[in-house]
């Protein structure tokens, strides 16, 4: 049935139980997973006049590294439940502006035949059905794709 499924996660405690998801349909179905989060792009700081606020100051450089060892600490959850249940996991990070353009372009580029997401993350309001990106990969990918509420 699949061969090999993408899990989009963001660390968050849905995202987690749609990764657990993921590894029960691959280990079914013999399918493999590749684990997949998205970063959001670096800011360049911006100073003002008259603020009073201070913002610690981080370079382009020490952005990415943060961002890679964060994004590895989230895919290191689902190849963990991955392994032990003895399922394929390959794990890949990606910054981008569109979590869900970023993750439709990635079910494409690494053959991936579904996709199991959860239905919200860690965007602050939660929406009442869908998550924005849910929503927005729902509409811009033919793949199946099984959102986990």
């Amino acid at each position: 049935m699949f061969r090999n499924i993408l899990v989009p996660t963001d660390g968050s405690e849905l995202s987690q139980k749609a990764a657990a998801q993921a590894v029960a349909i691959a280990k079914a179905t013999g399918a493999g997973l590749t684990a997949f989060h998205v970063a959001a792009p670096y800011v360049a700081p911006v100073m003002s006049d008259g603020g009073s606020t201070m913002r610690e100051v981080v370079s382009r450089k020490d952005y990415e590294a943060r961002v890679s060892t964060e994004s590895e600490l989230m895919l290191d959850a689902v190849r963990n439940a991955a392994a032990m249940a003895g399922v394929r996991c390959d794990a890949r990070y990606k910054i981008s502006d569109s979590a869900a353009d970023a993750i439709v372009h990635a079910a494409q580029e690494y053959d991936c035949d579904g996709i199991v997401m959860g239905s919200h993350g860690r965007s602050g309001l939660k929406k009442l059905l869908l998550g924005s990106v849910a929503q927005k990969t729902l509409v811009s990918t033919k793949l199946p794709v099984l959102v986990v509420h």
